[in-house]
């Protein structure tokens, strides 16, 4: 498992033309919480909760696909669309869903719910084909 992971609006790792297509202006970061490198005092390998950073730079709402297998789930930590940066309820997301982000935005949601592998992996969704239902197109930017 890779430290972290960077994925495109399709819930799927970035390839080398998501990142030169000049007018991508969504994508998320995966940052997985187990280590194999860092230990604690013991010698243990350090484990922490894995978090999933999606960015908007866009001048309009895109939505992003969440990556992971049917079982994971994802849990809005952080969402700057509300003034406080923090939801008053818990809002649990399932891979595979979609969600939006407003203008220039960003969300962080932690892993609530499976085993962290398989939230590295594309959702079902996405490996149907499935795209994200807002998506800048070329003319768009």
């Amino acid at each position: 498992m890779k430290d972290i992971t960077w994925l495109s609006p399709h819930g799927a790792e970035m390839k080398e033309s998501d990142w030169t297509n000049g007018f991508s202006k969504c994508l998320g970061m995966l940052v997985s919480g187990s280590t194999r490198d860092v230990r604690d005092r013991e010698g243990e390998p350090i484990h922490d909760d894995t978090y999933l950073l999606l960015m908007n730079a866009h001048f309009e709402p895109l939505t992003f696909i969440l990556p992971g297998r049917d079982e994971i789930r994802w849990q809005t930590v952080i969402n700057t669309t509300v003034p406080t940066g923090f939801l008053e309820q818990i809002e649990i997301t399932p891979a595979g869903e979609e969600i939006e982000l407003t203008e220039r935005s960003l969300r962080l949601l932690r892993l609530s719910e499976g085993e962290e592998p398989f939230a590295h992996e594309e959702s079902k969704s996405t490996r149907e084909g499935r795209i994200p239902s807002k998506t800048p197109t070329k003319r768009e930017t």
